[in-house]
């Protein structure tokens, strides 16, 4: 007969190990990342809607670059496509859209959403930013299976160029 001390010792050894290796250890870990886009209209299609004064939508493809800023390299000057959707009243409203990072082989494609707003500066010139969040839906090369999320915030610098920071967090599963 063995002894109950000497017996409970296998067994939690034994089910620690059935739980790392069927189940599996942490979560994939998350890798902080950061950027700059710098973006310009290359097409915007934009309509009228005719309910409230100033009210329209637009559609709009932007091409440019990004520059990482966490240190990391993640798609360091890879070229940018924005292809976005907005619906603003006087400039203030919400937009979102997809965006593609490609450099060689390596691809992600995030979806965004978040508000826009149009303020007048004391010279009584408008300023247009913008603000949202974003998550990975689909990545090729080194970021096939590529999930996570994150934050932008941007302005524009002039009528049809703008830049984007963004910050977020990705796993590959």
């Amino acid at each position: 007969m063995l002894k109950p001390l000497t017996s409970v010792k296998p067994v939690i050894f034994l089910v620690l190990f059935m739980v790392v290796v069927f189940i599996g250890g942490p979560a994939d870990a998350q890798t902080k990342i950061s950027g700059k886009m710098t973006l310009a209209y290359v097409k915007v299609d934009s309509l009228v809607i005719g309910d409230t004064e100033g009210h329209s939508m637009a559609l709009a493809d932007s091409r440019g670059t990004n520059v990482c800023t966490s240190g990391n390299d993640f798609m360091e000057g890879a070229e940018v496509i924005s292809l976005s959707y907005a619906d603003l009243a006087m400039g203030t409203g919400f937009h979102e859209g997809y965006t593609t990072f490609t450099k060689g082989d390596d691809m992600t494609i995030a979806r965004w959403k978040g508000q826009a707003k149009t303020t007048m500066t004391e010279e009584g010139t408008p300023e247009f930013s913008f603000m949202g969040t974003f998550e990975y839906i689909k990545g090729a090369g080194q970021y096939e299976n590529i999930s996570g999320k994150g934050t932008y915030k941007g302005h524009f610098t002039s009528l049809t160029e703008y830049t984007v920071e963004w910050e977020g967090e990705y796993a590959l599963e």
